[in-house]
């Protein structure tokens, strides 16, 4: 498989996942636990979390694929 579209479809996973965990942290159940505990649920902890490290693996992937490209073309 192409390193390229693996980037492309790491960076939207990684997109899904954060729009998820930001409306996860706007949730009522994370006020709740932002004023008990001081701090967000886990679940949206973890949604913001993963989807910024697939995020930025999605990007480093799409310009390892475009440097590989290039290097083949000329």
């Amino acid at each position: 498989m192409n390193s390229a579209l693996l980037g492309i479809a790491s960076l939207v996973g990684g997109g899904v996942l954060l729009v998820i965990g930001f409306q996860e942290r706007d949730s009522f159940a994370s006020d709740v636990s932002d004023v008990i505990h001081g701090t967000p649920t886990d679940r949206s902890m973890w949604f913001l979390g993963i989807g910024a490290v697939l995020a930025v693996v999605g990007i480093a992937l799409i310009f390892r694929g475009r440097r590989s490209l290039g290097a083949k073309g000329s």
